[in-house]
């Protein structure tokens, strides 16, 4: 039905509810993304970095280390400042990772870590998702555009066209920091703390805060 927030003259019910950065972008299309990437399924695809292939260099005459695990070591090696508490884990292992991990992964490491793995063309493709805000737009209409194109009908999920509203919500909210989901999720577990039992949870915390 119609909501009761549209009958406000200054709201505007389209663009006053953004798409959540930490859920929308890093939960779901980044991890979309690293999901296909390395699933066997896949090890056709001309974007497959698993294990399931492994490469072979006719001029050296020697087997090369599967593309996944060249990336689990170029992450490995990685050293953050730090500002950044958690290490880089294998890309193996992302149904373990936390949306900080996604995040980093996206703005510092995707690029210098998927340099001649990826094909150049969806090399290209995935750093138009990492360019900065003044090119932001463009950039990812040109990304989700082509995602199609590249990958299928298959990836072209809603959570990538919530992609196309970023710019637009950075315009009216400000920096994704500004008004993502993580300082929440982070004080759950100060909220955890105050729990003693499974008993009236809202007098544990009105009491503890």
């Amino acid at each position: 039905g119609v909501s009761l927030l549209m009958l406000l003259p200054v709201f505007n019910i389209i663009r006053s509810f953004p798409p959540e950065y930490m859920h929308y972008v890093l939960l779901e299309v980044v991890k979309l993304f690293l999901s296909n990437w390395i699933d066997p399924k896949n090890c056709k695809k001309p974007w497959y970095l698993g294990t399931k292939l492994q490469i072979f260099d006719n001029r050296l005459s020697e087997i090369l280390p599967p593309k996944l695990q060249i990336l689990d070591n170029r992450l490995s090696e990685i050293l953050p400042p730090c500002e950044i508490t958690r290490t880089p884990q294998s890309v193996s292992n992302i149904s373990q990772w936390k949306a900080s991990e996604f995040k980093h992964f996206l703005i510092y490491y995707s690029m210098p870590c998927l340099k001649d793995l990826l094909p150049l063309t969806f090399y290209k493709h995935w750093s138009l998702l990492v360019l900065p805000f003044e090119k932001a737009k463009r950039a990812i209409n040109k990304f989700v555009k082509n995602i199609e194109v590249l990958y299928g009908m298959e990836l072209m999920k809603f959570n990538v066209h919530l992609l196309l509203h970023i710019p637009n919500s950075v315009k009216d909210f400000g920096a994704l920091w500004a008004w993502s989901a993580f300082p929440y999720e982070s004080y759950n577990s100060v909220l955890r703390n105050m729990l003693h039992s499974s008993q009236i949870i809202l007098q544990q915390i009105c009491k503890s805060y």
